[in-house]
């Protein structure tokens, strides 16, 4: 597995999950598929970046600020991170998304399991509630 993304709660927040090795494809991919999903939802979405797998990340800054040259960060809400809560396995993963988000300009927040994530949804948009998985 490389890369999976489905919507998490349709038209609202997409769930993007990646592999143990990412490559610039896989991110590539995962940024293209945010602007069909979002063009789908009509509106901004959520996008929560599950990173708990992630051991490697296969490609350098400057290869990542060309990828990106053209995303239209306008199509994310909030970017919510997953990583792991051991710093030595999430430490590559955790930096690379806070430079994506930093240099896309997504509002982004970093929490350590999708329960997490829920309570923050939440506070964004109560409705959410009762729509997010159990």
């Amino acid at each position: 597995m490389a890369v999976e993304l489905s919507w998490y709660v349709p038209n609202e927040v997409l769930y993007i999950r990646y592999g143990e090795n990412v490559i610039k494809d896989d991110l590539l991919e995962s940024y293209q598929s945010i602007a069909t999903y979002a063009k789908e939802a009509g509106k901004p979405i959520h996008v929560i970046m599950d990173s708990l797998l992630v051991q490697r990340m296969d490609f350098s800054l400057k290869e990542l600020k060309e990828l990106l040259k053209d995303f239209n960060p306008a199509n994310i809400g909030w970017g919510i991170n997953i990583t792991s809560a051991d710093p030595m396995s999430s430490r590559a993963s955790s930096f690379m998304l806070a430079i994506l988000n930093q240099s896309l300009n997504i509002r982004s927040r970093t929490y350590k399991s999708l329960a997490e994530s829920h309570d923050f949804l939440i506070e964004l948009d109560q409705a959410l509630e009762s729509k997010l998985p159990g």
